[in-house]
C-alpha cells in the first residue's frame, strides 16, 4: 500500500513540475492577434439581416466601401470594413475575395499569414494577415489588413481591420505580421478590432 501511494505521489509531483515549465494560457478571448484591454465605452448600435454589434465611441460610421455593409473609421489608426449575407460559402473563399477589397489600390498584396484563433461573435472562423503598398498623393504607402471570415445559421460575415503601418519613431513602414500583430490592429485606445468581435450578435 505504502509503493502504490509513493508512485502516486511521485506521479502528482512530476506532473506539477511540468506544469509549472510548460507555458500559461492564451490571454487572447475573440482572436489570438492582441493583448487584451479593457473595452471600451460602446459609441452606436449597428444592425443588419445577418447580425448586429456595437462599437467603441473611438469610431465613426462612415458610408460603405467597396460594396461593404459598413465602414467604421478611427481617425488615428485605420478602419474596419464589415461585408455580410447569406449561405455558407468556403471561409477560405471570404478571406481570399475580401482581401481584394481593400480601400484605394492596393498594390503587391501579399498573404502573411494566419490569423490565429479567428472567430466573430464566438463563431470560430479563419483569417488571414495582408500587407501590400497603398496608391496615394504621395506615391505608394505602405498598408496592411487582418481579414476575418466566419458563417452561423447560414448567414457569413467578413470583417477586415484595414490601416498603416509604422515603426518605433513614428515613420511608414512596410507591414509584417509582428506589425500587425503588436500594435495596428487595436483601432483605437483599448482594442477596438476586438471590442466588435466581442460585442457581435449574430441575428
Amino acid at each position: 500500500m505504502q509503493k502504490v501511494v509513493l508512485v502516486v505521489l511521485a506521479f502528482v509531483v512530476v506532473g506539477s513540475a511540468v506544469q509549472a515549465v510548460l507555458p500559461g494560457p492564451s490571454k487572447c478571448y475573440y482572436n489570438c492577434t492582441f493583448v487584451k484591454g479593457p473595452v471600451q465605452p460602446a459609441g452606436a448600435t449597428y444592425s443588419s439581416p445577418y447580425f448586429a454589434f456595437e462599437y467603441p465611441s473611438t469610431m465613426r460610421r462612415g458610408g460603405p466601401t467597396n460594396g461593404s455593409l459598413v465602414t467604421l473609421n478611427d481617425t488615428t489608426a485605420g478602419e474596419v470594413l464589415i461585408w455580410g449575407g447569406n449561405g455558407e460559402p468556403p471561409l477560405a473563399d471570404l478571406v481570399e475575395r475580401y482581401a481584394e477589397d481593400l480601400p484605394g489600390t492596393v498594390l503587391n498584396l501579399q498573404d502573411l499569414g494566419p490569423v490565429y484563433g479567428a472567430e466573430i461573435g464566438f463563431v470560430p472562423g479563419e483569417g488571414s494577415f495582408y500587407a501590400g503598398d497603398q496608391l496615394t498623393g504621395n506615391g505608394l504607402e505602405p498598408v496592411g489588413a487582418g481579414v476575418i471570415a466566419a458563417e452561423h445559421d447560414g448567414r457569413w460575415a467578413v470583417v477586415v481591420a484595414f490601416t498603416s503601418c509604422f515603426d518605433a519613431s513614428g515613420n511608414l513602414q512596410r507591414c509584417d505580421e509582428s506589425l500587425l500583430t503588436s500594435q495596428v490592429l487595436n483601432l483605437g485606445d483599448a482594442q477596438g478590432y476586438d471590442d466588435i468581435l466581442e460585442r457581435w450578435q449574430w441575428s
